[in-house]
Formats: structure tokens, C-alpha cells, sequence
């Protein structure tokens, strides 16, 4: 019986380690997601880093868009998203389907 339990605790420890891990790579990419939307943005429009997470910022609150979605179909298509535009692009990602 011990030794189920000691085997019990070291998976559960394991599997604790692996989601950290995991939550980390996410914000991770989320990260470098949003740098590249923010590269887009002073490219385009002369913003500096700081002026064009704010445009990224606002846009997402204003159309209630989680700044990850709004940065992945920027980068993705070059343009900023409508919420439907986001929704339509996740289902198409889904289903291994590129959008325009």
C-alpha cells in the first residue's frame, strides 16, 4: 500500500511539472506572437514597441478579443481581425485549413 501511494505521489508531481511546463511554452509563444504583431504594426504605421501594444491592446478590450487572438490573425493575415473574422479563422485552424 505504501508503495502505491509513494508511486501515486511522484506521478501526481510529475503531472504537475508537465502542465507547468506546458502553461509556460503557451505563454511563450503567446509572447512571441504578440512581438511579431507589434513588428508588424511599427513597420507599418512608424509606432514604437510601446504605441503598438497599446493599439493591440485597446483593439482587443474594444472588440473583446483575447490580445493572443488578435495578435495570431494579425500575423497570420496582416490585418487587424472583426470577432467574427477570429472565430471564423480558429475554425478553419481546427480543422487544418488556412484563411486569407
Amino acid at each position: 500500500m505504501a508503495f502505491a501511494y509513494i508511486f501515486a505521489r511522484h506521478a501526481a508531481v510529475a503531472l504537475e511539472h508537465s502542465l507547468e511546463l506546458a502553461g509556460l511554452n503557451v505563454a511563450l509563444d503567446g509572447r512571441k506572437l504578440i512581438g511579431q504583431a507589434q513588428g508588424i504594426l511599427m513597420e507599418r504605421h512608424g509606432l514604437d514597441e510601446k504605441q503598438a501594444f497599446e493599439v493591440l491592446r485597446r483593439y482587443s478590450q474594444d472588440h473583446n478579443l483575447k490580445l493572443r487572438q488578435v495578435a495570431e490573425y494579425l500575423v497570420s493575415t496582416r490585418q487587424l481581425p472583426d470577432r467574427e473574422d477570429v472565430i471564423t479563422h480558429q475554425l478553419a485552424a481546427s480543422e487544418g485549413v488556412t484563411t486569407p
